[in-house]
């Protein structure tokens, strides 16, 4: 009897296995049979979304989407299109074209990144006639938008901040919002201690910055002994108010470091921003004179975000397709 288990089971085994075997064949035949361009529909597609995603996850990654963004904000279409370009041209391999774009179709941030420059409208072209076209996406946040700013510096027109030393940029807001950040040229000497950045009042581009703090923040991040722009972002940002005057005062504390300064670098050939100038205080806030024997601008940049926010969010797209270049 137990025999007979053994043999029926041992019978029902192969039974299966030969079941098993069938249908293995059978669907090694229907895979046998599929056409090239089948198993191409299958795979060739998802090969190009994965160009596409893994070239927006480096740029991610690398850090490369923010400086792209960066440049935007900074108004310098030219070199994000630059950046954007040979990045994707070194990420992508050479058989896959490209078209990147930041913003929508009516009213892009950013258009025309093909894989070489130039020839934006045969490139176009070749996008809108490509038989199979991949995409990927992501979002940004643009955070800030380049407000006022004097990118220009006088080499050794170095001013100190240091004590009861104060000195002061005024402005007017060429948008209405948050002001959420400031770019200075600064340097330090010996070891100073905090450094304090405030957004305060004014009355008018000849009137001395005001007593009312509207944004303020202290930092420890100032240290090129040599000078470089610096970037500060405040916590809880100023709402500023579009023809409206404001100031940048900047100040240490007293009795805190070893005896070190801060330095703001001045533009001093000229008033070439005709909206505000350098004030500099030797009272703490007190009183206030024009800084550097003159009407002259500090090296400064503010960034505004709107409010309510309008867009600040946007899409980054890569669309990539199979095809020769130009």
């Amino acid at each position: 009897m137990s025999f007979r288990r053994d043999r029926r089971g041992f019978i029902f085994s192969l039974d299966a296995t030969l079941a098993m075997l069938v249908v293995m064949i059978v669907m090694a035949g229907v895979v046998h049979v599929s056409s090239p361009e089948l198993i191409y529909g299958q795979h060739g597609y998802l090969r190009l979304e994965r160009h596409a995603n893994d070239a927006l996850e480096v740029m991610q990654l690398s850090g490369t989407l923010d400086n792209i963004i960066n440049l935007l904000v900074e108004g310098e279409n030219s070199l994000a299109e630059e950046l954007a370009e040979n990045e994707l041209r070194k990420i992508l391999p050479g058989e896959v074209q490209f078209r990147f774009l930041i913003g929508n179709e009516s009213n892009p941030r950013l258009d025309n990144v093909y894989p070489s420059a130039g020839n934006h409208d045969e490139w176009y072209s070749k996008f809108i006639n490509a038989e199979e076209i991949a995409v990927a996406a992501r979002v940004s946040a643009f955070l800030h938008q380049l407000d006022q700013d004097n990118p220009n510096r006088s080499e050794g027109e170095w001013h100190e901040i240091k004590d009861k030393t104060w000195q002061a940029q005024t402005f007017v807001a060429g948008l209405a919002g948050a002001l959420t950040k400031v770019a200075l040229y600064l340097k330090k000497e010996k070891n100073p201690g905090v450094l304090t950045i405030e957004i305060r009042d004014c009355a008018g581009a000849d009137d001395p910055p005001g007593s009312t703090v509207l944004a303020s923040m202290t930092t420890s991040d100032v240290t090129s002994e040599t000078g470089q722009e610096y970037e500060f972002t405040f916590t809880s940002p100023a709402s500023v108010t579009a023809g409206v005057y404001y100031s940048i005062v900047l100040h240490e504390p007293e009795d805190v470091g070893d005896g070190g300064t801060y330095k703001w670098v001045e533009y001093k050939p000229s008033d070439i921003y005709l909206e505000g100038h350098v004030w500099k205080s030797g009272d703490s806030g007190g009183s206030w004179t024009w800084g550097g024997g003159g009407v002259h601008d500090y090296y400064f940049r503010t960034y505004v975000r709107g409010v309510p926010p309008e867009n600040i969010f946007d899409s980054i797209t890569l669309y990539v397709w199979r095809g020769p270049g130009i």
